[in-house]
């Protein structure tokens, strides 16, 4: 008599991000925090890409290789709302510090396209500091203010990639579709009153009951409608109607 056991694939904990794992027969699935997508929840699409971050920790060339094994570099933060977005991509009470695409060789610092450190940029206090040969980067016991540190150090890290037009669109409600690193990932950019990963959900405007005074709302596209009742008026049936 054979005795069949299932091995519960969830037990190492494989979804990024704060993703809830799900246990199959010989598979898992992650349900992913809002603003994640992937099979790990490791992507977050953003106005002007993807960023993907890493399960394991290595060292900066190792990890500007591997986004670049992916169709994308190592993250150019350049402004504060990246930084700020990266930072609250981390699940709350991890001490992921990542590698981010700054590199001081030798004593100029620049992103992985060439360009010099941006001004909106946020270091932690008395960094940089000079060095021929440092790595940054983004530090999650200081709120993830930018450190420079020994290249060779392990760290997880995150990759950017530019989205490009999907071959086929696969977004409902002319919702416009793009992919990021090497089309691994399709992403839909929805029209105003739709959401969704695939635009296919019209957001209920009248979800936050804006009829006032009994009014009855009608939910439209991006928009609703209030039908009164007898004796108020106005777009929220806010005024009241005397004879």
């Amino acid at each position: 008599m054979f005795i069949v056991t299932d091995i519960d694939e969830c037990a190492s904990s494989p979804c990024l991000s704060g993703g809830t794992c799900v246990d199959h027969v010989n598979s898992y699935s992650c349900v992913c925090p809002k603003g994640h997508v992937g099979e790990k929840c490791e992507t977050v699409p953003y106005a002007d890409g993807c960023l993907l971050f890493s399960s394991d920790a290595v060292s900066y060339p190792e990890a500007s290789q591997e986004c670049q094994n992916r169709g994308g570099h190592l993250v150019d933060v350049k402004e504060a709302e990246l930084q700020r977005l990266i930072a609250d991509s981390v699940p709350t009470g991890s001490d992921v510090s990542p590698w981010i695409g700054l590199k001081m060789s030798p004593g100029v610092m620049t992103y992985t396209d060439g360009s010099t450190v941006s001004g909106q940029f946020q270091w932690s206090a008395s960094e940089p500091t000079t060095s021929c040969e440092l790595c940054a980067y983004l530090d999650s016991t200081d709120d993830y203010r930018a450190r420079t540190a020994s290249c060779t150090e392990q760290r997880h890290y995150v990759c950017q990639s530019d989205p490009k037009p999907c071959q086929r669109n696969i977004c409902y409600n002319n919702g416009v579709c793009s992919t990021c690193f090497n089309g691994s990932y399709s992403v839909c950019t929805c029209l105003p009153g739709y959401e969704g990963e695939l635009c296919n959900m019209d957001i209920d405007e009248c979800a936050s009951n804006p009829c006032q005074n009994g009014g009855t709302c009608i939910n439209g596209v991006n928009s609703y409608h209030c039908h009164c009742t007898v004796g108020y008026g106005g777009e929220t049936c806010q005024t009241g109607i005397f004879f």
